[in-house]
């Protein structure tokens, strides 16, 4: 009879870690309310933040397309998504996870994704910048700019490259929104934050604390 119960508590605990490892908002609706004439149209191409809300929710900023090969029309009735965060760097679901290099593509878009709202002349060039991460021909494929705006998509893909590798940022708001069908565009939230540094009154602390536990341990092999 233990071993009965036993094996039913097991069975219980895979069920619920399988449950658990489940997308967390698999199945999500997201809707895409307002027109185009909330974006920036840029060499042929609508670009920038859309509104959008997530299962009624208003979400902070807009969302940005990183995906010039797929095509969301606005405005859209709202479509299942996959919503993954980058914190853990779960690529299960994102479009472009299967690529090697997925997790440090879409921390270098999401830097750019946060700063347009900084840099509100240049999203343009910005959002060429998210896509071609993703889909390096996207200029030679789609859309069309001066030599001068080329150079500034460059300038911003190599800022979020340095940014990204300097690995001081925080990406627990970024949100990527992945159509559970292939017909709509993939979507980015969020912006990275600079990782907090100890203030110098809590490294002091830090510091007495260690050297109190070196005191305490010298005392006691003193004493043995």
């Amino acid at each position: 009879m233990g071993s009965k119960f036993k094996i039913l508590v097991l069975a219980i605990c895979l069920n619920a870690s399988l449950f658990l490892a489940m997308p967390a908002f698999a199945g999500s609706v997201l809707a895409i309310p307002g027109g185009v004439g909330s974006l920036t149209y840029f060499g042929g191409e609508y670009a920038g933040p859309i509104g959008a809300t997530l299962n009624g929710n208003a979400i902070p900023g807009g969302i940005v397309c990183d995906d010039i090969n797929a095509q969301t029309s606005v405005p859209n009735p709202g479509f299942s998504v996959y919503v993954s965060e980058l914190s853990p760097g779960d690529m299960t679901n994102v479009r472009f996870g299967a690529d090697p290099n997925a997790l440090f593509d879409y921390e270098e878009a999401s830097w750019l994704v946060g700063q347009m709202a900084k840099n509100p002349t240049q999203i343009g060039e910005m959002q060429f910048a998210v896509w071609r991460i993703f889909t390096p021909d996207a200029r030679s494929t789609r859309g069309w700019v001066s030599y001068e705006d080329r150079k500034i998509e460059n300038t911003w893909m190599a800022e979020a490259a340095t940014a990204v590798l300097e690995g001081n940022l925080n990406y627990s708001s970024v949100r990527i929104y992945t159509p559970v069908d292939t017909a709509n565009q993939e979507f980015i939230s969020g912006g990275p934050t600079p990782t907090a540094t100890p203030e110098p009154p809590t490294l002091l602390l830090v510091g007495f604390g260690l050297a109190c536990l070196v005191g305490c341990r010298l005392r006691r092999r003193g004493r043995a």
